[in-house]
């Protein structure tokens, strides 16, 4: 799956800083590379390993193609 992060939800603030200090905010695009046991995803550059949980807080539009390199 790819897309690109609309934004990251949650009661978690500390969570969210967490993720956007390792680049995933809104706009960045991602690639889920694994679902199963943890999340692991590529966003822009970095390859990242997530709980299921720090995963579904990640909002991402998935509605088709959003630059050229897709």
């Amino acid at each position: 799956m790819r897309g690109r992060v609309v934004r990251v939800a949650g009661e978690n603030p500390d969570r969210a800083d967490r993720l956007a200090a390792l680049g995933v905010t809104p706009g960045s695009p991602v690639t889920v590379l694994q679902r199963f046991p943890s999340v692991i995803f590529l966003c822009d550059q970095t390859e990242l390993a997530v709980e299921p949980a720090v995963a579904d807080a990640i909002m991402v539009d998935t509605t088709g193609p959003h630059d050229p390199l897709w």
